[in-house]
């Protein structure tokens, strides 16, 4: 099981490499965790595998998503027309949720497992994020715009799994081998946490603590990957990230706050020098966010998609959330009903309408989640996502507050904690996948920091015995 999990971190950015199946992708991710969640059944039927109804609200919180997610779907008035996307829905959470029974129970018992996977996950990210800083590179300052491209693999898959995003006035955008930027940033938030310690965000001690673990060269790689992005979601991803770092210390010394302020501030000014020849577009980019409460939609300039993207599919969010608070329109329902309602579609031009809009997936998932599972759906789900935050900062809290040394696996727990922040954060906003191993894995790494710091400090209680 350890080998199959550490195979998860290998394929979290191989998305482009899996195949269109019945009109869904199948990515690398998606069959190891399916292995994964097999296993992790019979190691529960066996007894070999535990959840604890107390410490793991999380995953009961997820549980409980599945559960009005699948009535929703039943009681929909477009029942039948949603039965196959939304059991695929449901397996595809489901699967993730026995990921993350296997990864706490696996770290239970071999706590080395967890500096072990992040360790794999820096180095992987570190790689991706060296692909993308070349792209940036080669395209803007060489000029080889068309260099390190991967749209071969749209063969491959029988689908769109890479596209160039283009440019931001005359700024190349790198993905690396992933589908967009913004999905590039996603990806490389497992290991933002991490990296923004290792290069001394909240102080010396910590950095030193996994300075073996994490090394100097894939930090930076993936700090420097953000930037390459010219992502304004992922620009604000590692600065949550950062921020949140800063919560976990009940004491903040000169030394961290002098780190803390010095880091973010270098961190500005690169990602503004960075990003300064694409400003004027990105001030047109922030203008058209206007669209999103305007009835009057329209399409001046390309700066207008996004938002209007948006726009229309929180207008239907809002119109099933209308019709049924409670349970929504149903797991799988939003693209039906999307075409349903047409919403002011019928003002833009007809090559942009054939486009889809995120019709499929609304664009971001707290309107996906409002929009097909309702108020308790949506609660369920974030539920799980703050009750595993909560958890994994009380004991990390409480390791600091019993004075013990710093050591690489409080460290680690920290970073991946507000990595899972972050991470969260800018999926709620823009990635509107309920299963995205993004999203998961994480997430995975979080729910486990519990039993990982009561296994190791209950091994050093009993040594210092």
């Amino acid at each position: 099981m350890a080998v199959m999990l550490a195979m998860l971190f290998v394929t979290l950015p191989l998305d482009a490499f899996g195949r269109v199946v019945g009109g869904h992708l199948m990515t690398p991710s998606d069959v190891v965790g399916a292995l994964i969640a097999l296993l992790a059944l019979e190691r529960l039927a066996t007894r070999r595998y535990v959840i604890h109804a107390i410490t793991d609200k999380a995953l009961l919180a997820f549980m409980l998503f599945i559960f009005l997610g699948t009535v929703s779907m039943i009681v929909s008035p477009d029942s039948p027309q949603i039965l196959g996307k939304g059991l695929f829905q449901v397996c595809g959470v489901a699967i993730k949720i026995l990921v993350c029974v296997a990864m706490i129970n696996e770290v239970s018992r071999r706590p080395v497992l967890f500096s072990g996977y992040i360790r794999l996950s820096v180095m992987v990210l570190a790689t991706v994020a060296l692909i993308a800083i070349a792209q940036f590179g080669l395209a803007n300052i060489l000029g080889h715009r068309h260099a390190l491209e991967f749209g071969f693999l749209n063969n491959w898959a029988g689908g769109n799994v890479w596209y160039s995003r283009g440019s931001l006035d005359g700024m190349a955008r790198a993905s690396s081998i992933m589908q967009e930027p913004s999905a590039l940033g996603m990806v490389l938030g497992l290991g933002a946490g991490a990296s923004l310690i290792r290069v001394g965000l909240i102080g010396r001690i910590h950095r030193t603590a996994i300075s073996s673990i994490v090394p100097v060269w894939g930090a930076l790689s993936i700090i420097g990957g953000f930037i390459a992005t010219v992502s304004l979601i992922d620009v604000l991803l590692l600065f949550v990230v950062a921020a949140s770092l800063g919560t976990f210390a009940r004491r903040i010394g000169a030394g961290v706050l002098v780190s803390l302020t010095v880091s973010i501030a270098t961190l500005v000014i690169v990602t503004y020098f960075a990003g300064f020849a694409a400003l004027p577009q990105l001030r047109e980019k922030l203008g058209a966010l206007s669209a999103i409460t305007s009835d009057d939609l329209q399409l001046n300039s390309a700066e207008d998609l996004s938002a209007i993207t948006l726009a229309v599919n929180l207008n239907v969010m809002w119109t099933n959330l209308a019709t049924d608070p409670t349970l929504g329109a149903g797991l799988g329902a939003h693209p039906v009903t999307y075409e349903r309602q047409n919403p002011g579609l019928g003002l833009l031009p007809a090559d942009i309408v054939r486009e889809g809009l995120n019709k499929e997936d609304a664009a971001s998932l707290i309107a996906r989640l409002l929009s097909e599972t309702g108020i308790l759906g949506t609660l369920a789900f974030i539920a799980g996502w703050l009750f595993a935050l909560a958890r994994a900062r009380k004991f990390i809290l409480a390791s600091i507050a019993a004075g013990r040394p710093a050591n690489a696996f409080v460290a680690l727990a920290i970073g991946i904690t507000a990595s899972m922040i972050g991470v969260g954060l800018a999926c709620m906003v823009r990635a509107p996948q309920y299963y995205a191993p993004w999203f998961w894995l994480p997430m995975a790494l979080t729910a486990s920091v519990p039993a990982l710091i009561a296994r190791v400090e209950g091994a050093s209680a009993d040594l210092s015995v």
